[in-house]
């Protein structure tokens, strides 16, 4: 089910560098959507700007009737709800579009957001922290250590975080997927070397598989953020034959799956990102 709904802001607060968190009163909407799904807002009482803005949800509590939506000011639709005030209505529209399944028989989850790939990732966190002895992992990837976002409210979930930055000033320098192949087995392969000679009822030695370094075994991916950064976690997951669910990141204007503006291209034909989507099982999308 899908509402249209005039949702009361309690709160709108600036996080750092132009990011914000508004705490949006919309009962109905709060008690069905999902970590992963996301709303469409419209951002002013006039049509200027015509078109709503799509913002995943990034915190929620069905209970209270409360969704949280983060987002960074980008343009004149997101400066508008920049100056939004405490008590002011905002219309909107949703849920829409599919978000992240949750195997609760899995023992390991890890989620890798970039940029403002975190943004989905934090309503995602508080349902895998509602799991009992389940190891977690989060991988933050930004520009420099002013970008790092919420690290110590996953911490507080009970995430082992990890933090690659562009310019080295805060975790590790390069990219966020170069701190997820070390949070997963390395292996070596060696050929056991056999001798020349050998009596005709000795068996063969086999190629065995040795795990080297730390092992921080992961049961499933969830990532979001920019194009090549799911492509490369995509891989990786390939690679160490892992599951993985990426959030996708595309300029949507109808959020219906109407205006086929959001379109991409997978292994069963097009489908749109704000219907099909925006989350997609990694092995599906054929990446350009």
């Amino acid at each position: 089910m899908i509402y249209q709904s005039k949702a009361k802001i309690l709160s709108n607060i600036a996080l750092s560098l132009g990011h914000y968190k508004i705490v949006l009163e919309a009962p109905e909407i709060a008690k069905v959507i999902l970590p992963g799904q996301f709303l469409e807002i419209k951002c002013s009482d006039t049509l200027d700007p015509f078109l709503r803005r799509p913002l995943s949800v990034h915190g929620l509590d069905a209970q209270r009737g409360v969704i949280e939506i983060l987002f960074k000011v980008v343009g004149k639709g997101t400066e508008m709800l920049a100056r939004k005030g405490r008590r002011d209505i905002l219309d909107i529209i949703g849920p829409l579009g599919n978000g992240f399944s949750i195997n609760e028989s899995l023992n390991s989850y890890c989620l890798v957001g970039g940029g403002m790939g975190i943004a989905p990732l934090m309503a995602l966190a508080e349902k895998l922290a509602q799991l009992k002895n389940k190891k977690l992992y989060l991988i933050l990837g930004a520009k420099n250590k002013r970008f790092v976002l919420l690290e110590e409210e996953f911490k507080q979930l009970g995430f082992q975080v990890g933090i690659a930055t562009d310019d080295g000033s805060y975790g590790q320098k390069g990219l966020a997927t170069e701190v997820l192949k070390k949070f997963i087995p390395q292996k070596d392969l060696r050929r056991l070397v056999q001798p020349a000679h050998h009596p005709p009822n000795r068996k063969k030695r086999e190629l065995t598989s040795v795990t080297i370094g730390a092992y921080k075994p992961i049961d499933i991916i969830y990532a979001c953020g920019p194009k090549e950064m799911l492509k490369a976690a995509a891989k990786i997951a390939q690679e160490n034959e892992i599951s993985a669910q990426v959030c996708l990141e595309e300029y949507m204007a109808c959020g219906l799956g109407v205006c086929l503006g959001c379109a991409v291209k997978t292994k069963n034909g097009y489908k749109m990102v704000c219907k099909d989507g925006p989350v997609f099982e990694a092995s599906e999308i054929i990446w350009e």
